[in-house]
């Protein structure tokens, strides 16, 4: 009963996130206007998300060209966001 999944088409709570750089952004303000693709994932040490999400890079450009952007949402500092990152450019996805 406490789960609020968010629908199709709803608004997204006021979130704070911090991203790669450190840099505090709102997540309505980085999805504003924006069809978005929103992912909430364990962290860079769960092989499930990056396996998720290493497939969901293979696909960024089909869902870039009309429009879509990727936001994934992880409990990771910024420094093991950007470890996690340089680790699927290096693996090649």
């Amino acid at each position: 009963k406490d789960i609020m999944p968010i629908l199709i088409g709803s608004s997204v709570p006021q979130a704070g996130l911090v991203d790669q750089r450190g840099n505090c952004i709102q997540l309505s303000d980085l999805i504003e206007g924006r069809f978005s693709v929103l992912i909430f994932c364990r962290g860079g040490l769960c092989p499930y998300c990056n396996t998720q999400l290493g497939e969901i890079a293979s696909v960024q450009g089909k869902l870039q060209k009309p429009g879509y952007q990727i936001v994934a949402k992880s409990p990771d500092r910024p420094e093991l966001l950007k470890t996690t990152d340089q680790k699927m450019v290096k693996d090649g996805r």
